[in-house]
């Protein structure tokens, strides 16, 4: 079968066919583990690799470093694209959920949620726009009143607009004079390029109509992000002059007159005046949230904005000392600057917490060593602040209870600011004036403006199942549901309407089509956004509408809208089954396939006209889509053979380079469409793109066996050979150059899918941890993690109230503090060693937190109840035992077979629950002890009997176990490695171990072949050289132990060899010593030659030789004796082990003399 050749990815003979397994392991998402040291360490596959470690842990870097303090994530890291790609940042916080960096993932998650909200969006933007603020107040008030539009400075927060044949950029102004003279813009070229970019003034973006025009040649620009302002000369067209007067209404536009790409500086928002520049791309103009930084008959000057520094010492703090003081804000506060600065014994962080009138609250802190001797602003940022009052106020507390009393030093103005409702009020004589006084401080707004909303359902199910998850793993996070349940749980409404949703007959399959369409997906063909009905949307709906009916469970949310999203979650899948598989042959066989989408072609504006949609059988990275969801509806065995037909039709053969290859890689995009090839251009000729790769890594690790150990090592050593000097992935791997190295979307789906890839060897094992304790305030909580494994695990603790981390509490003792008053507790207990993945498990919620003195003293009546799901089940089957107590009720549940403990677990919510597994034949009597707290008394539940029945005994059996060849050479490369394989009847589960000689081989799983199962094992690379025989099968299967008969072939390990050592010489200069060339051919078991080369001249040994793989085989070398005469030379390679290597003579050779 041509598949065992595709997954090496190297041109290797077939023999033999490789069996598809049909039960595949699923992959959940993996919420809460991380590295213990760097993200690549403690994963054994990752060590045979070169960089692809470094690779890894730099990748993720960029992504996790991108991230500022409000949870905003741009896209591009080097200017290749603008703003905040909501699915791709979606897909960061998935993958650095899954890296163990969940408070990352829930700020890039909650930055997008708020940014919605305060815009009132009814579905999830496109893009956010760059991160920019404004100052709503201030104190002391700025003075500075705005400018006017003739030019727009270069804002110090600034991005870059790409020029090409594909983009254009248009500027509105108003002409403040009668004529024009030049323009002054901040632009540059891209490295290597050529042609020239065109500079117009027009009536209009679009208008063709010039009235003023330059056109500037590359090497007349500076190179690659060049922060330099460049004056062109305008030439006004004769005839044009009656549109040049004073308040005339015009556009600057800039376009790239040839293929070449040009970059200009614009600012992160829009500014008015001027106004918003417009964006030609994807065939249509598009207004943005920025404005170009340019100049009219102008130079730019460098007026300043902002408020004075204050130099007014208003207080100290340090110790038990605090300020707060109170402030009002039109929009949600997103940032505070202070007025601070250190005195003598500052150390520590200086703390600043900020809250509304609701409840909630945000805490930055600072380096307390990071402050000046004098009073300066500083600048503290976190997620926005949602005002849920009328008032808009704010409340800011400023401490440094690590740092010495005193010793930080806050600046403002004396008596009470006309723009503050109350004044300062401190703690602990942190005052240092008299009467009163405000603190200084510049309150930020984000600037809501720019986002793009185009609908782009596939973006918007992707933040959804983020969203979902994150939620999912942190079901106590209750801040986070609140803030961000209402505006998301709509989003996902917003799609599920009949202007999306096409219910109609598909003529293609005559079932209902079922799908969702989407207006605006990119899919790697065309250069344009594609319409239609494609397998990438409708997966991610259905599986985020799953999860999202999960979270709506922990919400509270009503039975009827969760039951509804669980019915619209398996519609979508109806529909993806009905007409997103296709039959298509592959290798002359007939297999089911997933269908990339069918696509409404250019003109037709009905998108319910079924019998006008196009079909596209991929292949295409949308064809992974089941892969890269974690779609429950996957069918693997489907999914398996989409893979081989992609292979087999969507690959490109890359040429070697750096010793390396050549490799047979996926597509992201190919024109092998099936029934309609009509309309297959691809963005690139050969294109390897990010995501598909990272979802290629985890496939192949999912699919195992043959495939993985064959075709894993390609990807590996592809993303090796084609990354650069700073180790981060591309968004694509082209031909010809690196295109946006490091850009989110791609390398965060690269990062989930190594992670799956390569999971690291030895995994941490804890226990969900307990709080002991009363929640109430001045009383001490204590958790108690459990048992942990390895026994050397660092254990470290934080504590949060509502899902909202408190401040400095990492012990594993809390005294409730009052500010956590009417909050649930719980804490998150983190386990990490070195090698290992981190472990972050999160205690069940405490009831919520009473006023001090108000917990009832004496012990009560805690009601318990045992219960179990069932009374009588078969061998193997599993039991839910549910211990029922009062609902205030804390403390522990243990549970009991008889005598035998099951082990304990917390009370949540008035219940305990334990999954018994695996039950044996006969009675099992259950019993649970309670272990009662400070309101309940201990108890021990009545006992409960289940009858557990043995299952009927299936007749297994093993064939005559075979190997596939006869031989093997010592230390063979994975391709050149033997197997040995036997068929298996009437069962799929276990493992068969092979044993030859009494030795044992190895183990393999079992996998589905027609009507029997077959285990094929891949022979250890370094089994001893010998001969073995009498090889026999062992299967052990539950209670069940099959042995096969043993086999009469006589295989055998031979030793490697090399075919041939051949020497090469020039002619010698008579007197000189001379040069000689050597080369060993590769060993027969695919590795390069090491050891020694003898060099011998008449019966004795001239020159000895070292020989390492760096060489390759080949080596050059002077003899050490100067020579007068040709002499006859012959060369002898000698191996480094001659226990597993042949040794070799060349034939003899004449170095002539001349």
């Amino acid at each position: 079968m041509r598949l065992k050749r595709l997954v090496s990815g190297i041109a290797i003979a077939a023999c033999g066919s490789l069996a598809i397994p049909l039960a595949l392991a699923s992959s959940p998402a993996v919420a809460v583990t991380a590295g213990g040291d760097s993200l690549s360490g403690g994963r054994p596959g990752l060590a045979q690799q070169a960089t692809l470690g470094d690779i890894l842990d730099a990748s993720y870097a960029s992504l996790s470093d991108r991230v500022t303090a409000s949870g905003f994530a741009p896209t591009s890291v080097n200017g290749g694209y603008t703003g905040m790609f909501i699915r791709d940042s979606s897909i960061q916080a998935m993958a650095m959920q899954a890296a163990g960096e969940p408070d990352k993932a829930r700020d890039v998650l909650q930055y997008i949620s708020s940014y919605g909200q305060v815009k009132g969006a009814n579905r999830a933007p496109r893009v956010l726009p760059n991160e920019a603020y404004s100052v709503d107040n201030s104190v002391p008030a700025d003075p500075f009143a705005g400018r006017e539009g003739q030019y727009q400075l270069h804002a110090t927060a600034h991005t870059a607009f790409k020029l090409t044949d594909g983009n254009r950029v248009a500027q509105p102004f108003t002409l403040r004079d009668n004529y024009l003279d030049t323009v002054k813009l901040i632009m540059w070229s891209y490295s290597g390029q050529e042609g020239t970019v065109r500079i117009s003034v027009r009536t209009n973006y679009d208008a063709a109509d010039e009235i003023a025009y330059t056109e500037v040649k590359r090497t007349d620009l500076p190179e690659e992000n060049a922060d330099q302002w460049q004056t062109f000369k305008l030439e006004t067209i004769p005839g044009k002059e009656s549109y040049l007067h004073e308040g005339a209404k015009l556009w600057l536009v800039m376009e790239s007159t040839s293929s070449q790409r040009y970059g200009v500086t614009v600012a992160n928002k829009s500014i008015n005046p001027p106004g918003s520049l417009y964006n030609w791309e994807y065939g249509r103009w598009e207004e943005k949230g920025h404005s170009v930084a340019f100049a009219i008959n102008d130079v730019p000057t460098s007026a300043t904005s902002g408020a004075p520094v204050p130099t007014t010492q208003v207080a100290t703090v340090g110790e038990s000392q605090a300020v707060t003081q109170q402030f009002v804000s039109s929009n949600p506060l997103g940032g505070l600057t202070l007025a601070l600065a250190r005195g003598t014994g500052a150390s520590g962080n200086v703390v600043v917490s900020v809250s509304d009138g609701s409840g909630i609250e945000r805490t930055a802190t600072m380096a307390a060593s990071t402050l000046g001797t004098s009073s300066a602003w500083k600048q503290f940022t976190f997620p926005a602040l949602g005002v849920r009052s009328a008032d808009r106020k704010y409340s800011v507390k400023i401490s440094a209870p690590a740092s010495a009393a005193g010793s930080v030093l806050v600046y403002g103005v004396a008596g009470k600011a006309a723009s503050v409702p109350t004044a300062m009020s401190t703690t602990a004589s942190a005052s240092t004036v008299e009467g009163d006084a405000t603190a200084g401080f510049q309150a930020q707004s984000l600037v809501y403006s720019g986002e793009d909303m185009a609908n782009q359902p596939d973006g918007n199910y992707m933040y959804i199942l983020a969203w979902a998850r994150y939620i999912n793993a942190f079901p106590y996070d209750t801040q986070f549901i609140a803030e961000t349940y209402p505006t998301v749980s709509a989003w996902a409404n917003y799609y599920l309407t009949d202007e999306f949703w096409n219910t109609g007959i598909n003529p293609t399959t005559g079932k209902p089509l079922n799908l969702l369409y989407n207006p605006e997906f990119e899919g790697s063909r065309k250069n344009v956004h594609l319409r239609g009905y494609d397998i990438i949307t409708n997966v991610f709906a259905s599986q985020a509408l799953s999860e999202l009916a999960d979270v709506a469970v922990i919400a509270g949310e009503d039975a009827s809208t969760i039951e509804g999203w669980r019915e619209w979650s398996a519609e979508i899948a109806k529909g993806i089954n009905d007409n997103l598989v296709v039959t298509r042959d592959v290798e002359g066989v007939s297999k089911q396939i997933y269908r990339e989408m069918y696509w409404l072609p250019d003109g037709e504006t009905n998108t319910k006209n079924n019998s006008a949609l196009k079909r596209w059988d991929g292949f295409n990275w949308a064809n992974f889509a089941p892969v890269a969801a974690d779609w429950a509806g996957i069918d693997r065995a489907v999914m398996a053979n989409t893979y081989e037909a992609y292979l087999d039709g969507g690959s490109y053969t890359w040429p070697a380079k750096g010793g390396k290859g050549p490799w047979l890689m996926l597509q992201a995009c190919t024109r092998n469409l099936g029934p309609d090839p009509e309309g297959a251009t691809c963005n690139f000729d050969v294109e390897v793109i990010g995501k598909g790769l990272g979802w290629e890594f985890a496939w192949v690790k999912e699919y195992g066996g043959e495939v993985e150990s064959m075709r894993l090592p390609v990807l590996a050593d592809f993303v090796e050979a084609h990354t650069g000097s700073n180790n981060l992935l591309q968004e694509s791997f082209l031909l010809d150059r690196e295109k946006d190295p490091g850009n989110q979307e791609q390398t965060a789906w690269w990062v989930w899918g190594m992670l799956r890839a390569y999971p690291r060897s030895q995994q941490i094992m804890g226990q969900e941890p307990a709080v002991r304790g009363i929640a109430e305030v001045g009383k001490t909580l204590t958790a108690d993690a459990g048992e942990w494994s390895p026994s050397d695990v660092e254990l470290s603790y934080q504590w949060y109230a509502n899902g909202t981390a408190i401040y400095g509490q990492t012990a594993s003792t809390l005294v409730v503090p009052d500010s956590v008053l009417g909050k649930k507790i719980t804490v998150r207990v983190s386990g990490s060693k070195p090698g290992y993945d981190r472990v972050l498990i999160e205690s069940v919620q405490t009831a919520a937190v009473v006023e001090a003195g108000t917990t009832p003293v004496d012990p009560v009546d805690a009601q318990v109840k045992l219960e179990a799901s069932s009374t009588a089940v078969k061998e193997g089957a599993s039991v839910a035992l549910r211990v029922g107590l009062a609902e205030q009720a804390t403390g522990t549940v243990e549970f009991f077979d008889g005598a035998q403990s099951l082990g304990s677990l917390p009370v949540e919510g008035g219940a305990a629950t334990k999954q018994v597994t695996a039950l044996s034949v006969g009675t099992h009597v259950f019993t649970a002890k309670y272990s009662g707290d400070e309101a309940y008394l201990a108890a021990t539940t009545e006992s409960v009997s289940v009858v557990v029945a043995a299952n009927p005994v299936a007749h297994v059996t093993l064939g005559t176990p075979k190997f596939l060849t006869s031989s093997q050479p010592f230390n063979a490369v994975t391709a050149r490695r033997a197997q040995v394989s036997v068929t298996v009847k009437g069962t799929l589960a276990g493992a068969v171990e092979f044993t030859a000689n009494g030795k044992v081989l190895g183990r393999a799983g079992i996998v589905r072949s027609g009507t029997e199962g077959v285990a094929t094992l891949l022979l250890p690379a370094k089994l001893a050289v010998g001969n073995y025989s009498r090889l026999t099968a062992r299967l052990v299967s539950g209670s069940t132990t099959v042995v096969s008969a043993a086999g009469e072939q006589t295989f055998t390990v031979v030793k490697a060899s090399t075919k041939k050592v051949k020497v090469k010489a020039k002619k010698f200069a008579r007197g000189t010593n001379p040069k000689i060339k050597v080369t060993v051919t590769k060993l027969s078991n695919g590795r390069v030659a090491t050891g020694k080369l003898l060099v011998r001249i008449g019966g004795k040994t001239v020159k000895t030789v070292k020989i390492n793989a760096k060489k390759k085989g080949k080596v050059s070398f002077r003899l050490k004796k100067k020579y007068f005469k040709s002499v006859k030379v012959r060369v002898r390679f000698v191996p480094k082990s001659k226990a597993t290597t042949l040794a070799k003579w060349s034939k003899r050779v004449t170095l002539k003399a001349k």
